[in-house]
């Protein structure tokens, strides 16, 4: 899994002096491994950049955290001294939330570099949308568990109509599971807490249904009047 982060760039001191809307002179940009060159005069504009999140696993889905670390160093293409930047983190994201944590660490010079620590996990409204489907999901399954209970034991007759209904839950119920924001392929935590489980027993209950019917029906003979 990757993220991608789109950086905007705005000139402070002496850098500004001369105006904000191109560059005052030759900058080398370092998002590791990322780098990103402009030069004097060039006009300002956004760097988009993607990283790869190494830590986390989608199987986990919605309890998945994904971990990485995140580093710029930004210096004069001509004299390679660094030049003081700063950063603020503007997160635009619907189903997912991301923390920054800064770290440093002392570089052999002496010097200290400064990076940072992302977590990215799942908002949480993806939490309570994901109960409220799990829940959809075992009330439709217990219906359809009741209505092959009624079935066997009180000998109910069903109409055909009726009896396609666990057909068309069984087909619903994975397109029900996809409409959770970001969910993964089929296998991950949320599936063993329904999917999976729903899914058997609906399909157990529509064969349940139709079999009853099969072996019920009797063909309805109708007495010619005399």
């Amino acid at each position: 899994m990757n993220a991608t982060y789109l950086v905007s760039f705005t000139q402070n001191g002496k850098s500004a002096q001369g105006g904000s809307v191109s560059w005052d002179r030759d900058l080398t940009f370092s998002f590791y491994p990322n780098v990103f060159q402009v030069k004097k005069g060039q006009i300002i504009v956004p760097f988009k950049f993607g990283i790869d999140l190494i830590d986390g696993n989608p199987k986990d889905y919605p309890f998945d955290i994904y971990t990485t670390e995140l580093a710029f160093l930004v210096q004069d293409s001509n004299t390679n001294q660094t030049v003081p930047v700063g950063m603020d983190a503007n997160v635009r994201t619907i189903s997912t939330l991301t923390e920054f944590q800064q770290k440093s660490v002392k570089a052999s010079d002496g010097s200290t570099i400064y990076y940072f620590a992302l977590s990215v996990y799942r908002a949480k409204i993806v939490f309570v949308f994901c109960f409220f489907v799990s829940c959809l999901t075992w009330i439709l399954t217990v219906l359809m568990l009741i209505m092959a209970y009624d079935t066997q034991a009180n000998g109910r007759e069903l109409a055909a109509p009726i009896i396609s209904l666990g057909v068309a839950i069984l087909f619903a119920l994975p397109a029900l599971r996809s409409t959770q924001p970001g969910i993964p392929g089929i296998g991950c935590a949320i599936d063993y807490l329904c999917f999976f489980w729903c899914e058997t027993l609906v399909a157990l209950s529509s064969c349940f249904i139709i079999g009853c019917y099969t072996l019920r029906y009797k063909k309805v003979v109708e007495e010619s009047e005399v």
